[in-house]
């Protein structure tokens, strides 16, 4: 009998340890403090079958934790996937209350945990020693994080809307606090500011200027915004093109193939230029561009509805829907053929194509008819 309640004991331990399996009766209030992480699939989706191994051992990584992983069958539930406005799957939701935050990164066991883990907060750390400081500065070497400098006792008007701005921003960086005192002195010397706000990235700093208006939600929203990416980022894909939408900028793509033996030193070559000319020329091209690289071209077939040869180079209009190609072969690129191409697009000289005109609308959707025949006829012979 012992062994009986044991097993059942054990079993409920199982089903109790599970992802949570929503429908149409999942609400969350707005006054409720509960974090959610909620996958939406569709059973049909490639992508979202290949995700539940990892999405798994997310639910591990998080299980002593305050988030609750669930999923939720978003063609079944129709209901809650169209209030949170899921278009496409998987896509992969933190909500709390009324915070809600997609991710938009790599579909990893690593990214969509510390993606949790940012939306959970506490949105702004305070950094307490010197040792500390350095200790972040080494953690953060390959990424950006934001650090408001100034007193820890009282709002000053720049923490308050840093700490607005944080709040809407939450999984889009890491954010910090600390004293000027525990600084190192030959860093302080150099701010123009107190209280004032750095940007660490690509091993320099950068400090937030609050311009003729003052110290302002929208120009500390900018500053953040701007600068949350690296200067050279991989890309995950459409949604990290996407996730680069609020630059109001253009942003300048280099596709390659790094299993292409062939190609590695062109492609090299062109993450070179590319790096010299965000970082040592960031002052001739950072107002106006952001640099990137993927190694998958489905994103950029798509927005060209073509077939990229690669390497390839794309600049693209994220407000416009406009690409830029350029006229030179990729072979003999250089630093100065390269930075033509982008002060051409800057001055409006370049062509363009693509947009959101109606014949454009017109062949994207015979090209999303034409995708989803070629799809349908892969599976039925495969």
């Amino acid at each position: 009998m012992k062994i009986i309640f044991w097993l059942i004991a054990c079993f409920g331990c199982v089903v109790q340890s599970q992802i949570i399996d929503l429908d149409d009766s999942f609400s969350v209030d707005p006054e409720d403090d509960t974090p959610w992480l909620v996958e939406f699939y569709a059973p049909w989706c490639g992508h979202c079958k290949r995700l539940e191994p990892i999405y798994h051992q997310v639910y591990l990584d998080l299980e002593k934790s305050h988030i609750k992983v669930a999923k939720l069958d978003a063609t079944r539930h129709t209901t809650v996937s169209a209030k949170y406005e899921v278009q496409g799957f998987p896509t992969i939701l933190f909500i709390q209350g009324d915070r809600v935050f997609k991710h938009q990164g790599d579909r990893t066991k690593e990214a969509i945990t510390e993606f949790a883990k940012r939306a959970l907060g506490p949105t702004i750390k305070v950094i307490s020693n010197g040792a500390k400081y350095f200790d972040i500065r080494s953690e953060h070497a390959d990424s950006s994080f934001f650090l408001y400098i100034g007193a820890q006792q009282g709002l000053s008007e720049l923490m308050t809307k840093f700490a607005a701005v944080t709040d809407k921003l939450a999984v889009h960086s890491y954010y910090y606090s600390c004293e000027r005192k525990i600084l190192p002195p030959d860093f302080v010397k150099h701010l123009q500011h107190d209280p004032t706000l750095v940007v660490f990235k690509d091993r320099e700093w950068y400090e937030y200027e609050p311009g003729e208006s003052g110290v302002t939600r929208s120009s500390v929203e900018a500053f953040v915004a701007r600068e949350r990416h690296l200067a050279f980022p991989k890309l995950a894909g459409g949604g990290g093109l996407s996730d680069m939408s609020d630059l109001r900028k253009k942003i300048v793509v280099i596709v390659v193939n790094d299993a292409d033996k062939e190609s590695v030193k062109l492609n090299s070559r062109m993450k070179d230029i590319a790096t010299m000319m965000s970082t040592k020329y960031r002052r001739d091209f950072h107002a106006h561009f952001q640099f990137a690289w993927m190694d998958d071209p489905e994103t950029m077939n798509t927005i060209t509805m073509t077939t990229l040869k690669l390497p390839a180079l794309i600049v693209f209009d994220t407000e416009t829907q406009y690409y830029y190609l350029p006229e030179f072969n990729l072979v003999d690129i250089t630093y100065n053929s390269f930075s033509k191409f982008l002060n051409e697009i800057r001055d409006g000289s370049a062509p363009s194509f693509g947009g959101t005109g109606f014949l454009q609308r017109v062949k994207r959707i015979a090209y999303d008819i034409w995708i989803a025949v070629y799809v349908s006829y892969l599976f039925f012979i495969f």
